[in-house]
């Protein structure tokens, strides 16, 4: 049986896409994995602006992504509370490079995201080996330890972790 058609894996990373007739290489911060109706894998380039996880304890949420995706170089770039409370507590984290827009927000909502699966680019071997010890160290749920995956995907290691609502995050570096 092949599988369903759809996409399967988000990747941040920081290729450009090619140029198309009347624009400019457009920075792609996600590539999306998707599996045609043939069963083939393929990376299809697409920009998309970012991805919002919803969190069912913000706090305690805010505390793995800082730890986890800090071990990626990625820095909490924004915040955000109720604008109509004069000492709102935030409500909204976003993350990203130092010099860019937020790419992974977290948002406090009481029905929380469930089943994603986010697959963060790491530049380094010893960057994946540093995302799963953060991650666990801030909660994280122990998924797949770092390693190689010869059959799957060749030429990757990475370390898949869940957060504390049990979504799936990713990190993976070329060998």
């Amino acid at each position: 049986m092949l599988p369903r058609a759809g996409i399967t894996r988000i990747r941040f990373d920081g290729r450009l896409l090619p140029s198309q007739p009347g624009r400019a290489g457009l920075p792609c911060v996600v590539h999306i994995t998707a599996v045609t109706a043939g069963g083939h894998h393929g990376c299809v380039p697409a920009s998309l602006s970012h991805a919002t996880i919803s969190a069912s304890d913000f706090a305690r949420s805010l505390v793995f992504y800082d730890a986890a995706l800090g071990a990626l170089g990625l820095v909490r770039a924004a915040e955000y509370g109720d604008e109509e409370e004069a000492q709102a507590s935030v409500e909204a984290a976003g993350w990203g490079p130092s010099d860019a827009e937020p790419l992974l927000w977290l948002v406090a909502a009481g029905a929380a995201t469930h089943g994603a699966h986010l697959s963060l680019r790491a530049g380094t071997r010893a960057e994946v080996e540093a995302f799963y010890a953060a991650a666990l160290g801030a909660g994280g749920q122990a998924h797949d330890a770092p390693r190689r995956w010869a059959i799957f995907r060749r030429g990757d290691f990475n370390a898949v972790v869940g957060d504390p609502d049990g979504n799936r995050i990713e990190a993976v570096a070329a060998e």
